[in-house]
């Protein structure tokens, strides 16, 4: 698992393809409802997809990966988020971005809602939601998304057990 810490990501290229990085929050308030976003068509992919609030840490090279969350969460969401620093799952994969192949690594980070109202920014998400995780399935989420609500919601079954 990857602890948020203070290490800073830049692009990184292997065997001949661009690496982003991507941090992403799964967001809970005080009724247990999850904070979920809903991608723009100002996106170059997964467009009109659900994911869980977050960004590219490569953009924001001089901030540790969990200040990129908190940021990236209140931009896109009006929502004033603490997040832990222990990643709950890490996915990898490959897309095209404007023509050029890439990889992402994306790392979901738990966390809990302090103040504000969700209000999505109009750019890159046009809705944000705050859904019970049971309904959450029943949405078009990125791959991404989609794995880690299963974790999430598995680990939060064995702990009510």
């Amino acid at each position: 698992m990857y602890n948020g810490g203070s290490r800073k990501y830049s692009n990184m290229r292997t065997l001949g393809e661009e690496y982003i990085f991507v941090v992403r929050g799964i967001i809970a308030n005080k009724a247990g409802e999850l904070l979920l976003a809903r991608r723009s068509i100002e996106n170059s992919y997964d467009v009109g997809l659900w994911e869980f609030p977050g960004g590219k840490t490569n953009d924001k090279p001089k901030l540790s990966p969990i200040e990129v969350l908190e940021e990236e969460i209140r931009e896109e969401s009006g929502i004033e988020a603490s997040v832990g620093h222990t990643a709950l799952y890490c996915h990898t994969d490959r897309f095209k971005d404007n023509g050029s192949r890439k990889g992402r690594v994306t790392s979901f980070s738990a966390g809990i809602a302090l103040s504000g109202l969700a209000v999505p920014d109009g750019k890159e998400v046009s809705e944000v939601a705050w859904l019970p995780p049971e309904q959450v399935a029943n949405l078009e989420l990125t791959p991404a998304t989609r794995a880690a609500l299963e974790i999430y919601t598995a680990g939060r079954s064995e702990i009510a057990a």
